[in-house]
């Protein structure tokens, strides 16, 4: 399952819901994590400057030190190059420490990417301006500007073998279709609405839980679309139900550089005024966090 590479900042806008919750798909335009590299690659193919060049040059320090600490296996002295949190994509939880990166190492980083990086070399770095470095074209691993490891866009086998059973486990305590892809999910600032965001053969869905639908599973559920923006290829959502328009954007992580994951303060939901809404999102701005239906079950309960 090939991992899209998405978010760090998350700016929603609700506008204007209808009064029917009928499930009318738009049609969707689709790019590729493949293409979003290819893109990158030509958009950032001329000659070093010389202001990239000045830290650069620095930057590659750390650069030799994160090739030979995963080779290595030594997850100790990766940390020390690391910019904390690492991100991972849905439902996969961020590594935010030495001590979780320690318990992860062996499944991020496993015998096929040392062997790329004993082969690779720090010509295969590349400065990207403010998104930092990448490594080999984007295709493994992303560093700030000063060279601390904080993208690992390589999938091991054992990382996709690890985030399908909890994919099925999710989807078969919703008893919902396989089929759909959850690529993310969050949790009003009160607690009190939970969003889930999924995708399935070009449409894309919106659920819209509170607190009191969690003990039967009851919810909104608007389709719609996704659309893709800028040179950072931000993503954005469009959910439609007749006179009904939800907008959410999720920004590119290798567009953000070193701003804390965790930071909910950018997160905005907008919930308009309507009776067809519940009546916690009537009228309401909410900062939003990323979230896991396997927390938000347990807290609701």
């Amino acid at each position: 399952m090939s991992k899209k590479i998405i978010f760090i900042t998350l700016t929603c806008l609700f506008v204007a819901c209808g009064n029917k919750l009928e499930q009318q798909a738009s049609d969707v335009a689709i790019v590729t994590s493949d293409s979003v590299m290819e893109s990158n690659k030509n958009e950032d193919s001329a000659d070093i400057s010389n202001d990239e060049r000045f830290w650069f040059d620095d930057a590659q320090e750390n650069h030799k030190i994160i090739m030979q600490a995963i080779i290595d296996g030594d997850a100790e002295k990766l940390a020390s190059v690391t910019e904390f949190p690492i991100y991972q994509g849905y439902p996969l939880k961020d590594i935010n420490n030495a001590r979780e990166l320690k318990q992860f190492f062996i499944i991020l980083f496993d015998d096929s990417i040392k062997n790329v990086l004993q082969k690779a070399s720090l010509d295969d770095w590349s400065p990207m301006g403010w998104r930092g470095c990448m490594l080999l074209d984007g295709e493994y691993l992303w560093t700030t500007e000063e060279g601390l490891l904080h993208f690992v866009t390589y999938e091991s086998q054992a990382l996709k073998q690890y985030e399908q059973k909890m994919r099925m486990e999710e989807q078969q305590d919703l008893n919902e279709s396989t089929e759909w892809f959850t690529h993310s999910c969050y949790l009003a600032e009160d607690s009190s609405v939970f969003l889930r965001l999924e995708t399935f053969d070009g449409v894309e869905r919106l659920h819209v839980f509170t607190q009191s639908d969690i003990p039967y599973k009851r919810h909104l559920i608007f389709n719609g679309s996704v659309e893709y923006e800028g040179s950072c290829h931000n993503e954005v959502y469009w959910y439609a139900c007749e006179d009904s328009v939800i907008s959410v954007m999720i920004t590119s992580p290798m567009c953000i550089g070193k701003q804390d994951l965790k930071v909910i303060a950018d997160h905005i939901a907008i919930f308009p005024k309507h009776y067809n809404l519940p009546d916690v999102l009537q009228g309401k701005t909410s900062p939003l966090q990323r979230a896991y239906w396997r927390d938000v079950k347990k807290w609701w309960k």
